[in-house]
């Protein structure tokens, strides 16, 4: 599922369930991040598309990499240091760039982004370098993963509205 937005919908659930303790946009800029491994095979014309980045580890590590490279954007932009941060923003969105939570979402966006490709590609080995092996493979259809990842995105964007819904009516 390269460059998909299906990848998306579990982050989704997830900040609706815990959108202070979570950076969802280190989560997609993660799984961003590992897809450029097969945009660049796929522009080279090379096989196997996916390659040591989809593996666990080094995917991880993406995830981990560019969660602290998004903890660093408000001090790039200075927009989100001032003192009046606290007033301005809600937590869920400064969870957005606070180092933990970009931690926390690019290491989930690397590593199920890897998880949710090796179900569906052969040329996939996620274990490397302990094993060659993907056992995860065909576990499930292509056609029943897409459909599962894109529910799980209807349920994370209508959680995530319906939280934003109730604020605003507290607020009132």
């Amino acid at each position: 599922m390269p460059f998909t937005p299906l990848h998306f919908g579990p982050g989704l659930i997830v900040k609706a369930a815990a959108p202070s303790q979570f950076s969802l946009t280190a989560y997609t800029l993660a799984n961003i991040a590992v897809d450029l491994e097969p945009l660049f095979h796929i522009v080279r014309g090379d096989y196997p598309l996916h390659g040591p980045v989809h593996t666990f580890p080094l995917a991880t590590l993406t995830g981990l990499l560019v969660g602290a490279g998004v903890s660093l954007l408000p001090r790039a932009f200075r927009a989100a240091s001032s003192k009046d941060t606290a007033r301005k923003y809600p937590d869920a969105l400064r969870a957005e760039f606070r180092l933990p939570e970009c931690i926390i979402g690019g290491v989930l966006g690397g590593l199920s982004h890897s998880l949710i490709d090796s179900l569906i590609y052969t040329d996939f080995h996620p274990f490397v370098p302990l094993s060659v092996q993907n056992p995860l493979h065909g576990l499930v259809t292509p056609g029943a993963l897409s459909y599962g990842l894109f529910l799980a995105g209807l349920i994370g964007l209508a959680l995530l509205v319906l939280r934003a819904w109730f604020i605003w009516r507290a607020s009132r």
